[in-house]
Protein backbone atom coordinates (compact mmCIF):
# COMPACT_ATOMS: atom_id res chain seq x y z
CA UNK A 1 0.00 0.00 0.00
CA UNK A 2 2.75 2.09 0.85
CA UNK A 3 4.53 1.40 -2.79
CA UNK A 4 0.91 2.83 -4.46
CA UNK A 5 1.03 5.90 -1.97
CA UNK A 6 4.44 6.72 -3.47
CA UNK A 7 4.19 5.84 -6.69
CA UNK A 8 0.40 6.89 -7.53
CA UNK A 9 1.44 9.71 -10.07
CA UNK A 10 3.29 7.68 -11.99
CA UNK A 11 1.12 4.79 -12.61
CA UNK A 12 -1.80 7.46 -13.21
CA UNK A 13 0.24 8.53 -15.92
CA UNK A 14 0.94 5.48 -17.57
CA UNK A 15 -2.28 3.82 -17.26
CA UNK A 16 -3.67 7.06 -19.14
CA UNK A 17 -0.87 6.93 -21.75
CA UNK A 18 -1.72 3.36 -22.70
CA UNK A 19 -5.40 4.46 -22.80
CA UNK A 20 -4.40 7.16 -25.20
CA UNK A 21 -1.92 4.69 -27.00
CA UNK A 22 -5.13 2.26 -27.77
CA UNK A 23 -7.32 4.58 -28.50
CA UNK A 24 -4.96 6.59 -31.35
CA UNK A 25 -4.32 2.57 -32.28
CA UNK A 26 -8.42 2.26 -32.57
CA UNK A 27 -8.55 5.04 -34.47
CA UNK A 28 -5.69 4.07 -37.27
CA UNK A 29 -7.66 0.33 -37.13
CA UNK A 30 -11.00 1.19 -37.24
CA UNK A 31 -13.28 3.83 -39.54
CA UNK A 32 -14.92 6.80 -37.45
CA UNK A 33 -18.41 6.55 -37.86
CA UNK A 34 -18.80 9.59 -39.96
CA UNK A 35 -17.13 8.21 -42.58
CA UNK A 36 -18.77 4.96 -42.51
CA UNK A 37 -21.90 7.06 -43.08
CA UNK A 38 -20.53 8.96 -45.88
CA UNK A 39 -19.30 5.58 -47.53
CA UNK A 40 -22.93 4.33 -46.98
CA UNK A 41 -24.73 7.52 -48.46
CA UNK A 42 -22.19 7.17 -51.42
CA UNK A 43 -23.02 3.41 -52.22
CA UNK A 44 -26.94 3.80 -51.72
CA UNK A 45 -26.61 6.75 -54.28
CA UNK A 46 -24.29 4.46 -56.79
CA UNK A 47 -27.09 1.81 -55.66
CA UNK A 48 -29.99 4.27 -56.84
CA UNK A 49 -27.95 5.75 -60.10
CA UNK A 50 -27.75 1.83 -60.92
CA UNK A 51 -31.53 1.34 -61.11
CA UNK A 52 -31.74 3.61 -63.92
CA UNK A 53 -29.50 2.44 -66.57
CA UNK A 54 -30.66 0.18 -68.82
CA UNK A 55 -30.47 -4.00 -68.56
CA UNK A 56 -28.48 -6.07 -70.38
CA UNK A 57 -31.70 -6.81 -72.41
CA UNK A 58 -32.55 -3.64 -73.44
CA UNK A 59 -28.64 -2.77 -74.75
CA UNK A 60 -29.02 -6.22 -77.00
CA UNK A 61 -32.56 -5.01 -78.04
CA UNK A 62 -30.51 -1.33 -78.89
CA UNK A 63 -27.60 -2.69 -80.51
CA UNK A 64 -30.08 -5.46 -82.71
CA UNK A 65 -32.13 -2.23 -83.88
CA UNK A 66 -29.06 -0.26 -84.66
CA UNK A 67 -28.15 -2.95 -86.91
CA UNK A 68 -31.50 -3.26 -88.53
CA UNK A 69 -31.80 0.53 -89.14
CA UNK A 70 -27.85 0.42 -90.66
CA UNK A 71 -29.22 -2.61 -92.98
CA UNK A 72 -32.24 -0.41 -94.34
CA UNK A 73 -29.93 2.75 -94.84
CA UNK A 74 -27.54 0.27 -96.78
CA UNK A 75 -30.97 -0.34 -98.63
CA UNK A 76 -32.08 3.42 -99.09
CA UNK A 77 -28.39 4.13 -100.32
CA UNK A 78 -28.90 1.50 -102.97
CA UNK A 79 -32.15 3.07 -104.14
CA UNK A 80 -31.40 6.95 -104.17
CA UNK A 81 -28.07 6.53 -106.34
CA UNK A 82 -30.43 6.31 -109.44
CA UNK A 83 -32.03 9.08 -108.29
CA UNK A 84 -29.02 10.93 -107.53
CA UNK A 85 -27.49 10.06 -110.76
CA UNK A 86 -30.60 11.22 -112.96
CA UNK A 87 -30.69 14.59 -110.67
CA UNK A 88 -27.23 15.40 -111.76
CA UNK A 89 -27.71 14.75 -115.37
CA UNK A 90 -30.30 16.90 -115.28
CA UNK A 91 -28.58 19.61 -113.58
CA UNK A 92 -25.50 19.42 -116.02
CA UNK A 93 -28.37 19.63 -118.42
CA UNK A 94 -30.00 22.83 -117.03
CA UNK A 95 -26.64 24.22 -116.95
CA UNK A 96 -26.09 23.48 -120.66
CA UNK A 97 -28.84 25.25 -121.81
CA UNK A 98 -28.54 28.00 -119.45
CA UNK A 99 -25.25 28.84 -121.24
Amino acid sequence: MELLREWWTVIYAVALNLVLLILVLLSKTYARREELDKVSKNVADLTEQMKHLPSHQDVQNLRLELSETRGELRELKAEIKPINHLAQLLLEQQLKQDK
